[in-house]
């Protein structure tokens, strides 16, 4: 056991050394932390390290609950999904509470979320004065912020307001694509993940139309038709769309769709026993991109990061891409993921950020540093 112990110490401090710079190695330790064991002020300070690695006062989240019941007011988390369920069993496992859930959809719960109340946005505006609010949503956070603000909510109740709101947005707006100078003009980008199409727009953005093609993966077919309507009101060019997911090798796996889970499309788990299952096509980044020369691997499929560079160890190691990788899933990914990538391309150098006002959207980037463009 002992030796165990000392030989996971060593590579963990050997892959810590592969970081590139102070706030990956601060972002490293917190999402390690967190996911060892999670709580509101793991989930919280990673937030805090968002703009710069400068934690801010609105962060202080055990004088935020105080302020809270000084005045008497109520909290609300807008926001039903994933994250706003992450945020409100994080706030009660640290021994705090909150009065319920807010969200435009509040007719789909007339019983509750988690045993509180989820109220319509029209409800909240009508007792502004009553409510703290945490959006905690990061895809629609812009949207719900502004919803707020022109509507007389006051920014001060926001949490996460003002200036640092600003600059958490700006943040959120960069998943994926914060270390452009590793994209080889010229080359293909794979979106894995693809959901809606918008990650690709925003590729295309970005690289100012240089590249070759673009390969995006998604297995959901309601999305499906989403990524069609998406590309095709942007005109992307070179866009290839693949009605599948991403794994170490084809097959086949039962996935429910966001027709039928309203936590969003995933693949099956104990946890998912009751939802409506189909099967879908799973194949891999090397079988679909043949010979075409990849510069940018993209991955947020729900936990199966790994298993899809597994599948893409070809084209890593021909083409040495930029990776941009999501490691909140799963527990363990972080680790998992830079040690595979080493192993396979000991060039490769390891960044981290992380691109949401919760616990997920931590990404792990790696790329060769000699291989600027």
């Amino acid at each position: 056991m002992q030796d165990g112990n000392l030989n996971f110490r060593k590579k963990l401090f050997e892959l810590y050394e592969l970081l590139q710079d102070d706030l990956s190695r601060d972002i490293f330790w917190l999402r390690l932390q967190h996911d060892a064991s999670p709580t509101i002020d793991t989930a919280f300070n990673l937030i805090g390290l968002m703009e710069d690695g400068e934690a801010h006062t609105m962060h202080c989240w055990t004088k935020i609950f105080d302020v809270i019941a000084a005045e008497n007011k109520k909290l609300l988390l807008y926001g039903t999904g994933s994250q706003g369920k992450e945020v409100a069993r994080n706030i009660l496992d640290a021994g705090r509470d909150f009065f319920g859930f807010c969200t435009r959809n509040s007719e789909r719960y007339p019983s509750g979320i988690m045993g509180k109340p989820v109220l319509p946005p029209q409800k909240l505006l009508e007792q502004a004065d009553d409510y703290y609010v945490i959006i905690s949503t990061s895809k629609y956070y812009e949207e719900v912020y502004q919803y707020l603000c022109e509507n007389d909510f006051p920014p001060s109740h926001i949490l996460l307001h003002g200036k640092t709101a600003k600059g958490i947005l700006n943040i959120i707006e960069r998943q994926y694509f914060d270390f452009p100078e590793f994209f080889k003009p010229g080359s293909a980008f794979v979106d894995g993940g693809c959901f809606d199409s918008k990650d690709s727009i925003k590729f295309s953005e970005w690289s100012r139309g240089r590249y070759s093609k673009i390969f995006a993966f998604e297995p959901d077919h309601v999305n499906i038709e989403k990524c069609k309507e998406n590309a095709e009101k942007h005109q992307l060019t070179n866009f290839e769309l693949i009605e599948a997911g991403l794994g170490s090798k084809p097959t086949e796996m039962l996935f429910a769709s966001s027709e039928n889970d309203r936590t969003g499309s995933r693949f099956m788990t104990d946890k998912m026993s009751d939802a409506a299952l189909d099967f879908v096509r799973l194949t891999t980044i090397d079988r679909v991109v043949g010979n075409a020369e990849v510069g940018f691997i993209k991955l947020d499929i729900e936990g199966f990061e790994l298993a899809a560079l597994q599948g893409a160890s070809g084209a890593i190691i021909r083409d040495r891409p930029l990776l941009a990788i999501c490691v909140y899933h799963k527990r363990g990914d972080l680790l998992a993921a830079m040690e595979y990538l080493h192993g396979l391309l000991p060039e490769y150098r390891f960044w981290v950020r992380h691109y949401s006002i919760g616990q997920n959207e931590t990404v792990l980037y790696a790329a060769v540093p000699d291989l600027r463009w």
